[in-house]
């Protein structure tokens, strides 16, 4: 993100880390933010969308247009399903089979219930691995149409509320901007992927893929 020559060092003990990465990555979108707002307040203060008067006669109007409404709009009824990825249930098995040495032997059984049929866990699974690899395999599920029901962001807070990695003694929660960079953009790209999604004859297929040897462990 940044290139400082004054933060090179012959040390092998100073290391900078995806945590590093990560929580400077929420901090820039945090100040993002609170910058593109500012600019709206002061733009609206500078160049109003409309005067006080207009204000006044536009809610006059919809005070008589209320009085005047005979018939009530039907309520949309509540759907518990809104936003919650639904896996397409030909290739479940072999999804689960692919990430399946990702988990406990608990932790997996519950994670099956969960996708096939949305059975409430006890706690959050935890992911043996790099946090990118799983966030990836979902992607890849999406993108190629193997999971429906909900967009990029409420698949990532779906991931938020199921799902702790890894990589060693050390457990971990994911972050909204960690996930974003990840499955919403190109910028966090996995490269060494637990899967790939293929195309056959115009029909999905997964594929394990290669592990890296340094990385044999998970």
């Amino acid at each position: 993100m940044f290139i400082v020559n004054n933060l090179q060092s012959d040390y092998k003990d100073i290391y900078i880390g995806d945590e590093f990465v990560e929580s400077l990555h929420d901090t820039l979108k945090i100040r993002d933010k609170f910058l593109n707002e500012l600019i709206s307040e002061v733009d609206e203060i500078l160049n109003p969308s409309e005067t006080f008067e207009e204000w006044m006669a536009k809610q006059k109007s919809q005070h008589q247009t209320e009085d005047t409404t005979v018939e009530l709009s039907p309520k949309i009824p509540y759907n518990p399903d809104t936003g919650r990825p639904k896996f397409n249930h030909q290739y479940i098995d072999d999804f689960l089979q692919l990430i399946r040495t990702y988990f406990s032997e608990e932790h997996f059984n519950q994670l099956a219930a969960l996708i096939k049929a949305d059975e409430k866990p006890a706690s959050k699974f935890i992911f043996n691995g790099n946090s990118n690899k799983l966030a990836d395999a979902f992607k890849q599920l999406y993108e190629a149409n193997l999971i429906v029901g909900c967009n990029k962001t409420e698949l990532e807070k779906w991931i938020l509320k199921h799902f702790l990695y890894s990589n060693g003694d050390k457990v971990n929660e994911y972050s909204e901007g960690w996930l974003s960079a990840i499955i919403s953009s190109d910028t966090k790209i996995c490269k060494s992927p637990i899967l790939e999604v293929r195309m056959k004859d115009k029909v999905p297929f997964l594929v394990p893929t290669v592990r890296n040897k340094k990385n044999s462990k998970y």
